[in-house]
């Protein structure tokens, strides 16, 4: 039987430069760059960019030229935040677990802010509390769902003749 034709586009071994006209960097090139090469590559787009910013102060004036560039630059405001701990919901999940009797979640969520922990788990203390009921409630869903798959599971296997491991472990 003959396989269907279909194209095939082998992968180049030299990608093309990119706007900077620099060859782009794999990881393994990038961890043997010498500081010389590194401060190199570094100038290079230095100056790429004061020529792109000469260029638009050229074309837009002085104050839209750097309004326009302090927009590009700008972080973005929401999202994944990079000050937060990468292992925040564990923290916070394992905080609600080891939290006192009759300890609310409003109070465990300003105890954690105090502490200093508060800007690696959240902005504010009702950002953790926020953060909290989330990722509680993401655990109560997911063992929900583990719980109903396990149930059909054994509905779907009840009239399955028993195997050796369940013979053997029953003692029969």
């Amino acid at each position: 039987m003959k396989m269907p034709g279909r194209r095939f586009f082998p992968l180049s071994t030299n990608p093309p430069p990119d706007i900077f006209g620099l060859e782009r960097l794999t990881l393994l090139s990038e961890a043997c760059l010498t500081d010389d090469e590194r401060q190199a590559r570094r100038a290079t787009i230095r100056d790429h960019l004061e020529k792109a910013f000469k260029d638009a102060r050229r074309q837009l004036g002085e104050d839209d030229a750097r309004s326009l560039f302090g927009e590009v630059m700008r972080k973005p405001k929401r999202g994944a935040m990079k000050t937060l701990a990468a292992d925040r919901d564990y923290q916070l999940l394992r905080a609600y677990d080891a939290r006192e009797d009759g300890e609310t979640v409003k109070t465990l969520a300003e105890r954690l802010y105090a502490d200093g922990k508060g800007k690696a788990l959240g902005q504010s203390a009702d950002a953790i509390r926020r953060q909290i009921f989330a990722v509680v409630e993401q655990r109560r869903k997911r063992e929900r769902e583990s719980a109903v798959r396990a149930r059909y599971q054994r509905m779907a296997a009840r009239n399955d003749p028993p195997t050796l491991a369940q013979l053997f472990l029953s003692g029969k």
